[in-house]
Formats: C-alpha cells, structure tokens, sequence
C-alpha cells in the first residue's frame, strides 16, 4: 500500500498544474518515507522554492530521480 501512495504522490507533483504551494506541502511530506516525490523533479518549469526545498532536503536521495 505505501508503493501506491508514493506512486500517487509522484503522479501528483510531476502535474504542471500544481499550485506551488501544494507541490511544497507535497515536498515536506515524507509519507513515513525518507525523500519527497522523485518524479517533482521531472515536472516541467519547477518552481524556484520547490528547488531549494530539494536541494536542501537531508536525505541526499531526494537529488536524483533514480530509484
């Protein structure tokens, strides 16, 4: 069930349409997980506070769109 709530959560943050401010509430959720969304960082014209909130993430895994 968690597999499905992150694939869910990724489908979520890659939508364009996405308020900013949902997709940072989005990349702060951990979901019991340790990254945000991975497909966030595939989304097209990703907001500027969207990208710190990435790069600052601690886990360095939030970086990389690799599984």
């Amino acid at each position: 069930m968690v597999a499905f709530h992150a694939s869910a959560l990724d489908g979520v943050a890659r939508n364009p349409a996405l308020p900013t401010p949902l997709l940072l509430l989005l990349l702060a959720f951990d979901g019991g997980g340790d990254r945000p969304p991975r497909d966030a960082l595939q989304r097209a014209g990703l907001p500027e506070p969207a990208v710190v909130v990435i790069l600052t993430h601690p886990n360095p895994g939030a970086r990389t769109t690799s599984p």
